[in-house]
Protein backbone atom coordinates (compact mmCIF):
# COMPACT_ATOMS: atom_id res chain seq x y z
CA UNK A 1 0.00 0.00 0.00
CA UNK A 2 1.28 3.49 -0.95
CA UNK A 3 -0.18 6.82 0.31
CA UNK A 4 2.09 9.21 -0.48
CA UNK A 5 1.38 13.51 0.05
CA UNK A 6 3.24 15.77 -1.93
CA UNK A 7 2.92 19.29 -3.01
CA UNK A 8 3.21 20.13 -6.38
CA UNK A 9 3.99 23.44 -7.27
CA UNK A 10 1.76 25.77 -9.99
CA UNK A 11 -0.40 28.51 -10.82
CA UNK A 12 -2.96 26.71 -8.40
CA UNK A 13 -1.03 25.04 -5.42
CA UNK A 14 -1.89 21.68 -5.23
CA UNK A 15 -1.16 18.62 -2.97
CA UNK A 16 -0.96 15.46 -4.49
CA UNK A 17 -2.17 12.20 -2.71
CA UNK A 18 -1.56 8.69 -3.45
CA UNK A 19 -3.96 6.28 -1.88
CA UNK A 20 -3.38 2.44 -3.50
CA UNK A 21 -3.25 2.91 -7.20
CA UNK A 22 -5.12 6.18 -7.55
CA UNK A 23 -4.02 10.04 -7.68
CA UNK A 24 -6.04 13.01 -5.90
CA UNK A 25 -5.44 16.67 -6.31
CA UNK A 26 -6.85 18.84 -3.74
CA UNK A 27 -6.33 22.63 -2.94
CA UNK A 28 -3.28 23.69 -1.37
CA UNK A 29 -5.93 25.57 1.72
CA UNK A 30 -6.53 22.26 2.19
CA UNK A 31 -3.35 21.19 3.50
CA UNK A 32 -4.55 20.30 7.02
CA UNK A 33 -6.91 17.69 5.43
CA UNK A 34 -3.96 16.01 3.96
CA UNK A 35 -1.65 16.24 6.79
CA UNK A 36 -4.63 14.48 8.71
CA UNK A 37 -4.64 11.69 6.23
CA UNK A 38 -1.26 10.97 6.32
CA UNK A 39 -1.06 10.71 10.23
CA UNK A 40 -3.89 8.15 9.83
CA UNK A 41 -1.97 5.82 7.90
CA UNK A 42 -0.64 4.99 11.26
CA UNK A 43 -4.17 3.24 11.73
CA UNK A 44 -2.69 0.91 8.73
CA UNK A 45 -0.34 -0.80 11.52
CA UNK A 46 -2.52 -1.51 14.39
CA UNK A 47 -2.54 -5.51 14.38
CA UNK A 48 -5.19 -7.82 15.65
CA UNK A 49 -5.90 -6.76 19.73
CA UNK A 50 -4.31 -3.50 19.51
CA UNK A 51 -6.57 -2.46 22.31
CA UNK A 52 -6.40 -5.60 24.68
CA UNK A 53 -9.80 -6.13 24.06
CA UNK A 54 -9.40 -8.36 20.95
CA UNK A 55 -9.88 -4.91 18.60
CA UNK A 56 -9.36 -6.26 15.04
CA UNK A 57 -7.61 -4.55 12.67
CA UNK A 58 -8.54 -1.85 10.31
CA UNK A 59 -8.49 -3.37 6.36
CA UNK A 60 -6.76 -1.53 4.07
CA UNK A 61 -9.94 -1.08 2.00
CA UNK A 62 -11.50 0.58 4.71
CA UNK A 63 -8.63 2.94 5.34
CA UNK A 64 -9.22 3.83 1.29
CA UNK A 65 -12.64 4.29 1.57
CA UNK A 66 -12.39 6.69 4.47
CA UNK A 67 -9.94 8.94 2.95
CA UNK A 68 -11.52 8.72 -0.30
CA UNK A 69 -14.61 10.30 1.48
CA UNK A 70 -12.99 12.93 3.03
CA UNK A 71 -11.00 13.94 0.25
CA UNK A 72 -14.18 14.12 -2.31
CA UNK A 73 -15.88 16.10 0.65
CA UNK A 74 -13.43 18.82 1.49
CA UNK A 75 -12.57 19.40 -2.08
CA UNK A 76 -16.60 19.36 -3.21
CA UNK A 77 -17.07 22.33 -0.24
CA UNK A 78 -14.11 23.67 -1.70
CA UNK A 79 -14.96 23.80 -4.94
CA UNK A 80 -18.72 24.58 -4.67
CA UNK A 81 -18.91 26.63 -1.55
CA UNK A 82 -15.47 27.96 -1.05
CA UNK A 83 -14.99 26.65 2.50
CA UNK A 84 -11.97 25.09 4.14
CA UNK A 85 -13.59 22.39 5.71
CA UNK A 86 -13.00 21.98 9.88
CA UNK A 87 -9.71 19.62 10.23
CA UNK A 88 -11.44 16.21 11.60
CA UNK A 89 -9.74 13.14 13.19
CA UNK A 90 -9.50 9.81 11.55
CA UNK A 91 -9.40 7.05 14.31
CA UNK A 92 -9.74 3.07 14.40
CA UNK A 93 -12.56 1.60 16.07
CA UNK A 94 -12.03 -1.80 17.86
CA UNK A 95 -14.49 -3.34 15.11
CA UNK A 96 -12.17 -2.68 11.87
CA UNK A 97 -14.34 0.48 11.03
CA UNK A 98 -13.26 3.51 10.83
CA UNK A 99 -14.68 7.08 12.85
CA UNK A 100 -13.80 10.80 11.13
CA UNK A 101 -14.79 13.12 13.58
CA UNK A 102 -15.52 16.96 13.25
CA UNK A 103 -16.04 19.51 15.74
CA UNK A 104 -16.74 22.47 14.60
CA UNK A 105 -17.86 26.29 16.24
CA UNK A 106 -22.05 25.20 15.75
CA UNK A 107 -22.10 21.19 16.07
CA UNK A 108 -20.81 18.27 15.08
CA UNK A 109 -20.46 15.68 12.60
CA UNK A 110 -19.71 11.54 13.13
CA UNK A 111 -19.22 9.89 10.04
CA UNK A 112 -18.49 5.96 10.55
CA UNK A 113 -16.76 3.94 7.78
CA UNK A 114 -17.94 0.49 7.77
CA UNK A 115 -15.55 -2.52 8.09
CA UNK A 116 -18.08 -4.25 5.20
CA UNK A 117 -17.69 -5.03 1.63
CA UNK A 118 -20.37 -2.49 1.07
CA UNK A 119 -19.87 1.23 0.32
CA UNK A 120 -21.62 3.19 2.30
CA UNK A 121 -21.30 5.28 5.68
CA UNK A 122 -22.76 5.78 8.77
CA UNK A 123 -23.76 9.04 10.36
CA UNK A 124 -24.28 10.98 13.58
CA UNK A 125 -24.91 14.60 14.07
CA UNK A 126 -26.00 17.28 16.36
CA UNK A 127 -25.20 20.79 17.61
CA UNK A 128 -23.65 20.99 20.91
CA UNK A 129 -26.55 21.97 22.59
CA UNK A 130 -28.50 18.28 21.51
CA UNK A 131 -30.70 20.39 19.02
CA UNK A 132 -31.09 19.68 15.38
CA UNK A 133 -30.41 15.86 15.82
CA UNK A 134 -29.83 14.43 12.81
CA UNK A 135 -28.55 10.70 11.37
CA UNK A 136 -28.51 7.97 8.62
CA UNK A 137 -27.39 6.35 6.09
CA UNK A 138 -24.65 7.17 2.99
CA UNK A 139 -25.52 4.21 0.71
CA UNK A 140 -23.02 5.34 -2.00
CA UNK A 141 -19.21 6.59 -1.06
CA UNK A 142 -18.78 7.36 -4.66
CA UNK A 143 -20.81 9.98 -4.78
CA UNK A 144 -21.07 13.31 -3.11
CA UNK A 145 -24.53 13.65 -1.26
CA UNK A 146 -25.08 17.64 -1.47
CA UNK A 147 -27.30 17.50 2.03
CA UNK A 148 -24.89 16.18 3.60
CA UNK A 149 -22.02 18.41 2.23
CA UNK A 150 -24.21 21.26 3.24
CA UNK A 151 -24.83 20.35 6.71
CA UNK A 152 -21.17 20.22 6.96
CA UNK A 153 -20.43 23.32 5.27
CA UNK A 154 -23.19 25.11 7.26
CA UNK A 155 -23.04 23.30 10.85
CA UNK A 156 -19.30 23.20 11.64
CA UNK A 157 -18.02 26.34 10.77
Amino acid sequence: MTATIKSVVGLNRTIQIKIGNDFYQIPDELSEIASEIRDSKKILNLKYDWDSEGALSVPQFVWERAVKTLISYSKWIWENKGVILVTPSIDALADGSIDIMWNGTKGRLLLNIRNSPISEAHYYGDTYEGKNKFKGVIKNLNEVQTFFAYWLTEFLQ
